[in-house]
C-alpha cells in the first residue's frame, strides 16, 4: 500500500502547532497578545482546512476512477442454430480501469494458474458434462495479473457451445447449470489509487 506523504507531513505540522500553542499556554498562562493569539488560529484553522481539503479532493478523483466489476452469465438458443450457448463473462461498469492482483480460479475443484491450461480443462469438463461426441466448442480465458479492464470493457471468460440434438431449452438449461456450479473463482483488483476491491463467483451466481 502507497504511504502518501503530504498529508503526514500536514498532520505533523498541525500538532506541532497545537504543541506550541499548549507550551506557551502554559507558560504564560495564556497570556499571549491578542495579535499573536489570532494568527495562531488562523494558522491551525488553515491547515485543517487544507488537510480536509486535501482529503476531500483525494477522495473525489478516486471515485472518479473507481472499478467496478460485475458477472454476466448467460444461457441461450438463439446464437448459433440449433446449439445451446452458455457464457460467463466479466465487465467493468466503474468509472476507471480494474487492474487485475489475482484471479484465482478451480474448475471441478481443480485450481487452475494459466491460459493453456484453463481451456484444456474447460474443453475436458464440457465433454464429460456433455457426450456430444467432439461436436462441442468452447472458449476459455485466463486473466493474468497486472492485466488492466478498462471501464466499460467486457471480458468473455468461458463459453461452451453444443448441439441441441432434440433437447428443450430446459434440458439445456440444466446442462449449462451443471457447468456453471463447478466454476467458481475470486478476482482481486484495485485501481490506480491502489484501493482494493474484489469479485467472488460461487455455485448460487449460476
Amino acid at each position: 500500500m502507497r504511504i502518501f506523504i503530504a498529508p503526514i507531513l500536514l498532520s505533523l505540522v498541525l500538532a506541532s502547532i497545537f504543541g506550541f500553542v499548549l507550551g506557551q499556554a502554559w507558560n504564560l498562562g495564556w497570556q499571549l497578545p491578542v495579535g499573536v493569539t489570532v494568527s495562531i488560529f488562523i494558522a491551525v484553522l488553515t491547515f485543517t482546512t487544507t488537510i480536509h481539503h486535501y482529503y476531500a479532493v483525494r477522495r473525489h478523483n478516486e471515485l472518479q476512477v473507481q472499478p467496478h466489476l460485475i458477472l454476466d452469465s448467460k444461457f441461450d438458443s438463439t446464437s448459433k442454430d440449433n446449439f445451446h450457448t452458455y457464457s460467463l463473462s466479466v465487465k467493468n461498469v466503474g468509472l476507471g480501469p480494474a487492474i487485475i492482483d489475482t484471479y484465482s480460479l478451480t474448475i471441478e475443484g481443480k485450481a487452475i494458474s494459466d491460459a493453456d491450461t484453463v481451456f484444456t480443462e474447460f474443453l475436458r469438463f464440457v465433454n464429460r458434462v456433455i457426450p456430444t461426441r467432439g461436436k462441442a466448442e468452447v472458449q476459455a480465458m485466463y486473466l493474468s495479473n497486472g492485466e488492466a479492464i478498462d471501464k466499460g470493457t467486457e471480458k468473455i471468460l468461458f463459453v461452451a457451445r453444443w448441439p441441441t440434438e432434440g433437447r428443450s431449452f430446459m434440458q439445456g438449461r440444466e446442462i449449462a447449470k451443471q457447468l456453471a456450479d463447478e466454476i467458481r473463482f475470486q478476482i482481486k483488483y484495485r485501481c490506480h489509487y491502489e484501493r482494493q476491491f474484489s469479485v467472488n463467483r460461487t455455485p448460487t451466481d449460476a
